[in-house]
């Protein structure tokens, strides 16, 4: 009854289709009370003790997973009977889960080679400290994570990680020197700064001086490291799928679409998947040999990617399409995409909804993309600050289901990237986002499950 409840529960809820679950093996697996004997860590958490678990069971432990010697997300790090602890105030639930310290060794998480896992990516370690009340959420980015933490990750299959920062050298890929020195070295103008939309001092005004002040170039260096490891994060991914063996990953960050070669814009600094479609040209070099070796990049953001349109204007297999809002940002700085599709104000589930299955099925069958980075902003949602259109939260799910399904159709490799979303209260948002990577992980399950069990009644 329990597996019946919760797979209505997920098809409701997530939009995942029953020829999905008909491929899912499901492994129940006995609730056990708080009240039994168990352990109890520093914050209060309590865990059951491993003599009232199953032997499977007892293998597994969930955490995230932090590179040695380098802080964890939420503050510093500490090692903690073999496993990581953070001292923070970060929820300790977010940081590690673990069923028995005896039993919290890295080697029981999910290896990182283990492609039956859906690789997904977080930068949440970058804080950033915004000033009181600006208009960016970046909060968003921990608590998207902590609302996919509660699920288990061996119920949706995905192994959290640590998304690293980019190179100075991929960056300059795309971006120019100058451009890429003035951000590492805080050098930006006033104007440079306030045209991405992150002022760096506490002052929502005063801009006499041409230059940022000390207190200014000190956020700034957050916002240096912030953007490395969301460009990071996305070249990662593109290096999972295409040289480590899997299918789709996910970053719960990055999107970062407006960003221009030479300069920044709309809360972007440097262009993450920009960046890693040129890391994948240039490592990768084999798998673009031939006219029709395609990447397309499906931004489904309500703003434009304008940067993104402009960086591949003249790179005929880099397939650029946009379903936007066509009265929203950029207004001025608007760019061509190769497919571009430009909605009301108010714009429906269903009128999006027919936009999008009129179109980008066309434009896989011409295209026949082997990569494909899908821009999964959320701001296209009804109570979105900045979106204008009116979708709901199961507009969103179809629209998601419907990208996943292309790609599963053309047997695509899919790298996806957070994108927007700025509802008041931002819990919308939250939904919304983590929604995205909990069907991509559902469906990732599901297809690694009917493989392995064809492989099985083959052999």
């Amino acid at each position: 009854d329990d597996d019946i409840m919760t797979t209505s529960f997920l098809i409701r809820s997530y939009g995942v289709s029953t020829m999905t679950f008909a491929s899912l093996t499901f492994k129940r697996t006995r609730m056990i009370s708080t009240k039994s004997a168990g352990v109890t860590t520093r914050s209060g958490v309590r865990f059951p003790s491993l003599s009232s678990l199953s032997s499977e069971t007892q293998q597994k432990v969930m955490f995230l997973s932090f590179p040695r010697g380098r802080s964890s997300i939420g503050g510093e790090a500490r090692r903690l009977k073999g496993g990581w602890w953070s001292s923070s105030s970060y929820s300790s639930r977010s940081a590690i889960r673990i069923l028995s310290g005896s039993h919290s060794s890295p080697n029981n998480k999910p290896s990182d080679l283990d492609t039956s896992y859906l690789p997904l990516y977080a930068a949440d370690w970058a804080r950033v400290d915004l000033p009181p009340g600006h208009r960016f959420p970046m909060e968003k980015y921990l608590l998207t994570r902590e609302a996919i933490e509660k699920e288990s990750w061996e119920f949706l299959k995905y192994s959290m990680r640590f998304s690293p920062t980019a190179t100075k050298e991929d960056v300059l890929l795309v971006h120019d020197k100058e451009y890429v020195e003035r951000v590492l070295t805080q050098k930006l103008t006033r104007e440079e700064a306030r045209t991405i939309g992150f002022p760096m001092s506490e002052q929502s005004d005063g801009y006499a001086s041409k230059f940022l002040s000390e207190d200014e170039t000190k956020r700034g260096e957050q916002h240096v490291t912030r953007s490395l490891a969301s460009t990071g994060g996305t070249i990662k991914m593109t290096r999972d799928v295409l040289e480590h063996g899997f299918m789709w990953a996910g970053q719960l960050a990055g999107g970062t679409h407006h960003a221009f070669a030479g300069h920044g814009e709309g809360f972007c600094v440097f262009n993450d998947i920009a960046c890693a479609v040129r890391v994948a040209q240039r490592d990768y070099e084999e798998l673009f040999e031939g006219e029709d070796r395609n990447v397309l990049i499906v931004d489904l953001d309500v703003h434009q990617g304008n940067g993104t349109a402009k960086i591949f204007e003249n790179d005929k297999n880099i397939i650029t399409y946009s379903i936007h809002g066509d009265r929203n940002y950029p207004w001025k700085t608007r760019m061509l995409s190769d497919y571009d599709i430009a909605l009301p104000d108010d714009c429906e589930d269903e009128e999006y909804l027919n936009a999008l299955e009129t179109s980008l099925p066309k434009v896989f069958e011409k295209h026949k993309p082997f990569l494909v980075y899908f821009q999964a902003g959320v701001d296209a949602l009804k109570a979105d600050s900045f979106g204008r259109l009116s979708m709901t939260r199961e507009g969103l799910r179809r629209r998601n289901n419907l990208v996943l399904a292309l790609c599963v159709e053309h047997d695509c490799k899919l790298v996806t990237t957070m994108g927007g979303g700025y509802a008041k209260p931002i819990e919308r948002s939250i939904e919304c986002h983590s929604d995205v990577f909990r069907i991509m992980a559902l469906k990732h399950k599901a297809i690694m499950e009917e493989r392995k069990y064809l492989e099985k009644m083959v052999t």
